[in-house]
């Protein structure tokens, strides 16, 4: 059933009434009065395809189609592995990848604890142009109260990962090139010996853009791409044209040599949409990879109802199927990782904060040290043995239903109050959980050492004044002053 609608459209707008049953479809449509206020037209094509996607939502339509061949299948992997795993071009890098792989199957097989460090992916900077839904960047964003790392930052970081047997060293945000600096940052990763990959919404890349990526060393360039529809692609980005420049990226990264990966992020959004089997056929036609990403929640994502079920994982399974151009971190699919099965985050990955803080994924905020004020093989090794994140498993904040209840109480209290999440915090909350529910969810994590216990956030990093911080000081000088007359 269809009803007729005028708020907030600026003239009525018939709404399928399938769109109201979902919290996820019905909060675009603020979005859609900002982005077309005067194109009553694309409001009402766009609201039409939202009502079909709420519906195969609704019904859980699997669209199945053709399955390829083994033989396909065959040269795909073996494409992909050669295209975007091996970086010929670069000095000595397929030797030292052949040395990591070498290594880390001589600890698998003699059973030692021990895990060869993969790369780095930086945030840098939580500051970006675009305001996603399923994004928690503005929430965490503390360029206000703490000094972004420069350029030597690093360099040393680099310089520590590099002797752990780093390869790999990533850009990403918010938005990795509103940070005006990003041009020297990513020099300082030695992108002529290391593999470079950049994370993008595609918006600033036009050709001047890209070639000087290029000629900076830049491998791969991971745009965002959550639906093959680019008309769901702009509404879930916010943002009218982020389609089109998302086409452009891939254009002028195949003429200077980069690599495209399409990040795709799949939620109750567009998972049962024909928008996300287009983006899968992209990738097949193409040869680009797709990269899943399953919606967390954070942002305005944890109130829309927009994560997968555990049946919603089933059905992607069964849709993606057909297709040999995609991957997820933790499955396995293309033996991506050094080792086991399960997210590399931790055992062979780390990202950063803008701040220095070392984190096993963008959006899991547990924060295990700060790289400005310890060395990283520390903060690494804390990670390892006294945090749940030193064993391979699937997805922490999507699939692993013990940890994402402790976790996503403390990361609203984090947005809201402007906390944060010390590794013994989460140790602290966890406690509780396992006193409440009567086990233990990390048997394989040691105590806490007397380091970690006494590690505080709040004291890590670079820190400058804030405005209330400023406004504080001014007020206690004016009344001292005051006081002394």
């Amino acid at each position: 059933m269809n009803t007729s609608v005028a708020e907030p459209f600026p003239v009525s707008v018939t709404v399928s009434d399938k769109v109201d049953n979902f919290k996820v479809f019905d909060s675009f449509r603020e979005d859609l009065a900002k982005m077309y206020p005067k194109d009553s037209a694309m409001i009402q094509k766009t609201m039409d395809i939202l009502g079909e996607a709420a519906e195969h939502t609704e019904a859980k339509r699997v669209r199945v189609v053709e399955r390829g061949n083994w033989f396909r299948r065959l040269v795909s992997w073996t494409h992909i592995r050669f295209v975007y795993g091996i970086h010929w071009k670069k000095p000595f890098y397929p030797a030292r990848l052949v040395r990591n792989y070498l290594v880390q199957y001589l600890y698998d097989k003699l059973q030692i604890d021990k895990y060869v460090f993969r790369g780095c992916e930086f945030a840098l900077t939580y500051i970006c142009n675009f305001t996603c839904t399923h994004c928690l960047c503005a929430n965490i964003d503390e360029s206000k109260i703490r000094e972004e790392m420069d350029a030597d930052d690093y360099r040393q970081i680099v310089k520590e990962a590099t002797a752990l047997g780093a390869t790999s060293f990533g850009a990403e945000g918010g938005e990795p090139f509103v940070n005006k600096d990003w041009n020297a940052l990513i020099r300082s990763w030695h992108p002529k010996y290391n593999h470079v990959i950049v994370s993008t919404n595609g918006w600033y890349c036009d050709e001047d853009m890209v070639k000087t990526l290029a000629h900076l060393g830049v491998d791969t360039i991971n745009v965002s791409l959550d639906s093959g529809d680019g008309l769901l692609h702009d509404l879930f980005r916010r943002t009218n044209g982020s389609y089109q420049r998302v086409m452009d990226t891939i254009k002028w990264s195949r003429k200077y040599g980069i690599q495209i990966i399409l990040n795709c992020t799949v939620s109750r959004f567009n998972l049962y949409t024909d928008g996300l089997i287009q983006a899968l056929e992209f990738g097949q036609k193409e040869r680009l990879l797709v990269n899943i990403l399953f919606g967390k929640g954070v942002g305005a994502f944890r109130e829309k109802d927009a994560m997968l079920r555990p049946e919603d994982f089933e059905a992607f399974e069964r849709i993606a199927a057909p297709f040999d151009y995609w991957h997820i971190h933790h499955s396995g699919r293309l033996k991506a990782n050094q080792s086991r099965v399960g997210c590399p985050g931790m055992n062979e990955m780390l990202n950063f904060t803008p701040y220095g803080d070392a984190i096993i994924c963008a959006n899991n905020h547990v924060y295990l040290g700060n790289v400005l004020d310890e060395p990283l093989k520390k903060v690494r090794d804390r990670g390892l043995y006294e945090s749940p994140f030193g064993r391979y498993q699937q997805c922490f904040l999507t699939q692993d239903e013990d940890f994402m209840k402790v976790y996503y109480p403390m990361l609203q209290n984090k947005e809201k109050a402007e906390s944060y999440i010390s590794l013994g915090d989460f140790r602290e909350e966890l406690e509780k959980y396992e006193k409440e529910t009567g086990k233990t969810v990390y048997p394989h994590m040691r105590p806490l050492s007397e380091d970690s216990k006494s590690y505080d956030v709040r004291d890590s990093g670079r820190r400058c004044e804030s405005k209330r911080q400023k406004r504080e000081r001014l007020a206690a000088e004016a009344e001292k002053s005051q006081a002394m007359r």
